[in-house]
């Protein structure tokens, strides 16, 4: 069995290289998110073909962001379909009340949800700006 995923040296890397949260810029009670769960790696792999520890998936966070996305979005947001539409706008939520910053905590599958259901619904699109093309998401 390899190492624990925090002794990493991506991870390592990661924390001490990345001085502040992703989302608010504070530099307090650091630590890492997984934007694809890290719970369901097999998912992950099967799409990128990486380790759902690889840097592409990892951000730094402070525990406040990190909470607070995690005590709207639960522990594991969920997979399912039926459930995307349902994180999204759990995700939109969140940056109406704390910042647009929250968008680099989630992983694709709520990004391209909540763009389909501000296609279908426009008045979502003016309460929270989600990525574009344009944007800077990471």
């Amino acid at each position: 069995m390899g190492k624990p995923w925090r002794e990493r040296e991506n991870v390592q890397f990661l924390m001490d290289t990345t001085s502040k949260c992703v989302v608010c810029g504070g530099r307090d009670r650091l630590d890492i998110h997984h934007k694809h769960p890290q719970s369901r790696p097999g998912s992950y792999e099967e799409v990128y073909g990486v380790s759902v520890h690889d840097d592409r998936n990892l951000v730094v966070v402070c525990m406040g962001c990190h909470s607070k996305y995690h005590d709207r979005l639960g522990v594991v947001p969920s997979l399912l379909l039926g459930k995307r539409r349902t994180n999204a706008v759990n995700l939109q939520e969140l940056c109406k009340r704390y910042g647009r910053g929250f968008w680099k905590l989630a992983p694709e599958y709520i990004t391209e949800a909540f763009i389909e259901l501000a296609f279908k619904l426009p008045e979502v699109e003016d309460q929270c700006e989600y990525p574009t093309e344009d944007s800077e998401l990471f």
